[in-house]
């Protein structure tokens, strides 16, 4: 029987939980409010938890298959606790975004003749708000994009006239207005 270990820091995982189900192993994972992850141990592995350890072990002689799982169990383990943060500027004289004292919606007062409003998904834990800049964070990494890209498309950037979202280190050139 091998074993092997693995150090995780748990800094941003409130729980980790181990859980049998009709003779099947799972972690179950909570980060932060929203965030639940499972996965599924394969039917040769065995472990225990000590502090900020794991010890795993095999029933089998085939240390390739636990090699191969810790490091798939690493880059799980990695990517629950990661933080994805998108920033975004608005730029144009007289726009503004606001968010709403429930912090569930954005208003945007972007040229139009009507406020535009979206509902925040759930995934995100943390919108900040300054002058001119949108800041969101989030534990999804596919929800922080998506919705920063709905942001963005509700004023693309107008490359005449210097107006509308990008993010931060984006770089879009201005054009120049053809003199006749």
């Amino acid at each position: 029987m091998s074993t092997n270990n693995i150090k995780i820091s748990l800094t941003n995982i409130e729980k980790i939980l181990f859980v049998f189900c009709k003779n099947k192993k799972y972690f179950l994972m909570k980060s932060d409010q929203t965030q639940q992850k499972y996965y599924k141990l394969p039917s040769f592995v065995d472990f225990t938890k000590s502090n900020n350890f794991f010890n795993f072990s095999l029933s089998e002689n085939t240390t390739f298959y636990l090699d191969s799982y810790i490091n798939i169990l690493n880059i799980w383990l990695k990517s629950c606790s990661k933080i994805i943060k998108k920033k975004l500027i608005l730029k144009g004289l007289g726009f503004r975004c606001f968010l709403s004292p429930d912090k569930q919606k954005i208003h945007f007062k972007i040229g139009y003749s009507h406020i535009v409003i979206l509902d925040v998904p759930k995934k995100i834990f943390l919108i900040n708000i300054e002058k001119n800049f949108l800041v969101l964070e989030g534990s999804d990494q596919v929800t922080v994009g998506n919705f920063a890209k709905r942001i963005k498309q509700l004023r693309t950037f107008d490359i005449y006239k210097n107006k509308g979202f990008s993010y931060k280190n984006e770089i879009l050139p201005l054009k120049q207005i053809k003199k006749s």
